[in-house]
């Protein structure tokens, strides 16, 4: 069913208490766009969470649900989105959950999402276009920590590497939450025994330079709102904490 007058008013006039709106059924694109320009109407910012289920919104209506810059969430399982939704969608800047399942997005639409460095938890099971090859992108995204596809249809090697890109992920996220201003990179490691944890990440990676790559991409993205001299300062200690826990890392080894 369409979205009611009711529900669109409340949109329009930025109601603080509708911040989620469920619906699952017949709703079209013509149905988003109305959504959309209520929304745009009236300037909403309290809206930040949108799950519409088994419906029929195309990628014109993915793009159109694109321009809401305040959503967190996002669910459109079982649509017709396709390469060039998916893409609009990539596109959002504070989005932290999405579901996409059972939709139609490929390789274009999966690279698109991959490129996204605010999605923390993505689905995309039952997207059949979608081959190793657009999985594989996963691999260079440094903010995921939940990510939900069709494991069976793709090489045990490529999912257990989209796994520890994961973990590395959520290491790496952890260490930048605790990291809200510019300090030692050591001090912010081994609060409340986070060395450890790192350690311990860093002992089951083989390539360590690769962990700290992901880590640093991180890190500038999280640290964009700082000053390019805070930041620069900030990574120069990241490095420097980086290598130390690599020489211990090392020590280790040698003594294991």
């Amino acid at each position: 069913m369409p979205f009611d007058t009711y529900t669109l008013e409340r949109i329009e006039k930025n109601d603080s208490e509708l911040k989620e709106i469920h619906l699952r059924g017949f709703i079209t694109d013509k149905d988003i766009k109305d959504l959309v320009t209520a929304a745009q109407k009236g300037h909403n910012t309290n809206l930040r969470s949108i799950f519409i289920y088994d419906a029929k919104i195309s990628d014109e209506g993915a793009r159109m649900l694109a321009e809401l810059e305040n959503i967190e969430k996002l669910d459109l399982n079982d649509n017709e989105i396709g390469d060039e939704g998916a893409c609009a969608i990539a596109g959002m800047r504070k989005l932290k959950y999405l579901s996409l399942a059972g939709n139609q997005i490929g390789e274009k639409g999966a690279a698109a999402l991959a490129k996204n460095q605010t999605i923390e938890s993505l689905i995309l099971f039952a997207n059949e276009k979608i081959t190793e090859i657009g999985i594989s992108q996963f691999l260079n995204n440094t903010t995921l920590t939940g990510f939900v596809f069709d494991k069976e249809r793709f090489s045990e090697s490529l999912v257990e590497a989209i796994k520890q890109q994961l973990l590395m992920n959520e290491e790496a996220l952890t260490l930048v939450s605790r990291a809200k201003r510019p300090r030692s990179f050591f001090a912010a490691a081994t609060a409340e025994g986070s060395e450890e944890r790192i350690l311990e990440a860093l002992l089951a990676e083989s390539n360590v330079d690769g962990f700290k790559d992901g880590l640093l991409r991180t890190i500038t993205i999280k640290c964009r709102k700082m000053s390019s001299e805070q930041r620069d300062e900030f990574i120069h200690d990241l490095q420097e904490g980086l290598e130390s826990i690599k020489r211990q890392t090392q020590t280790v080894k040698q003594n294991a």
